[in-house]
């Protein structure tokens, strides 16, 4: 029924939708009076659409733009004079194009019932550079923006939930007005491999962290606020250059529950104020080659269900390990020595044989 009504609204020259194409390359070349009424543009396509910016300006009450790309149609495009487009419509609440082709926004772009920004693979270097008000947006999505180089402030956006900028491969700097973000659920940075600099995240609301690939970050981000229950942290894999995690980063978190720390190779130690999240269900320092011993208190993790320990150069785990009751996965290994790790066996097996009984998977390697 709705789209026998904007058939309608078509043949009487006023469409207030556009599905296709070829409606679309209607509109931009054929009359541009008719993007006047255009409320709603929703498409993808596999051949690069006829584009007008003169009909664009005349779409004021657009309200939803979606342009998918399911090719590399607008690579000879991407390089515009003025690297913009000059209007888009400030009545946008959702704005997703997919290989946006410029390098920036318009300069009087400032959609104030926005909710979703979604360009995945775009040719964008920033969004803008003041701070703007996007008090109802609520996603932004810039991955596989290989040009971005920094985010924008944050100050203006105090609902945003979800931040993807994973594999924007040029980004160097997240902006530290992060912080204000107290809603964020999910940061997304994965392979930021130029990331530099991200001083300050919200964790509040944060249900989700991963800055895996992160290869140049070297510090990590000051915490603020204090966690939701059920929060999962991952740096899984990620060769950072972080050396150490901050001492007050656990102080205040008892509702941690999953933290990956794989990979980093400079992280000698973990904090003993680790033991204080209470909640945290599973531990991974796999490939942490440096790492030489855990808190001595790691008992006290009483709801930790797996650790992976694997390729570190962990030689003994401390006494306190067997108060794990909860423990029902638990992995060592070790990479390039010739110690024969016996204690595990005979903690587990002769001295404390109702810890085994819990424990479903063990996997000890010897060298």
């Amino acid at each position: 029924m709705g789209k026998y009504i904007v058939k309608m609204q078509k043949d009487d020259g006023k469409p207030s939708r556009i599905w296709n194409v070829k409606d679309f390359e209607y509109v931009m070349m054929d009359n541009m009076v008719r993007a006047m009424t255009v409320e709603a543009i929703w498409f993808s396509y596999f051949k690069k659409p006829s584009f007008n910016k003169e009909a664009i300006k005349n779409m004021r009450r657009l309200r939803i733009l979606r342009i998918w790309c399911d090719i590399d149609a607008w690579t000879s495009q991407r390089d515009s004079e003025d690297g913009s487009i000059e209007y888009l419509s400030n009545n946008l609440c959702w704005f997703a194009w997919h290989k946006y082709p410029w390098k920036l926004l318009p300069e009087n772009f400032n959609p104030r019932s926005l909710g979703h920004l979604i360009l995945q693979e775009s040719s964008l270097h920033h969004l803008w550079n003041e701070t703007k008000q996007f008090l109802s947006l609520q996603r932004i999505d810039l991955s596989y923006s290989d040009s971005l180089k920094r985010t924008p402030d944050f100050k203006g956006m105090p609902n945003l939930e979800y931040l993807n900028l994973e594999y924007c491969r040029s980004l160097e700097e997240v902006h530290p007005s992060l912080k204000y973000c107290d809603k964020l659920i999910q940061l997304n940075l994965y392979f930021c491999t130029r990331l530099e600099r991200f001083p300050y995240v919200n964790v509040e609301s944060l249900e989700s962290l991963n800055l895996e690939g992160c290869y140049t970050l070297e510090k990590f981000p000051e915490i603020h606020g204090r966690m939701k229950q059920g929060t999962a942290i991952k740096i899984m894999r990620s060769y950072t250059r972080i050396t150490e995690l901050p001492l007050s980063f656990f102080d205040h978190q008892p509702h941690l529950k999953k933290l990956h720390l794989d990979g980093m190779t400079t992280l000698a130690s973990l904090p003993n104020n680790i033991c204080k999240s209470k909640g945290l269900v599973k531990l991974s320092v796999f490939g942490c080659s440096k790492l030489e011993i855990l808190p001595e208190e790691i008992g006290d993790l009483e709801n930790l269900v797996e650790h992976d320990a694997r390729y570190t150069i962990i030689s003994r785990p401390p006494s306190s390990i067997i108060r794990l009751n909860k423990l029902k996965s638990l992995a060592f290994q070790k990479r390039k020595t010739e110690d024969i790790v016996y204690f595990l066996l005979a903690v587990l097996f002769f001295q404390f044989s109702f810890f085994y009984l819990s424990l479903h998977f063990l996997l000890l390697f010897l060298p």
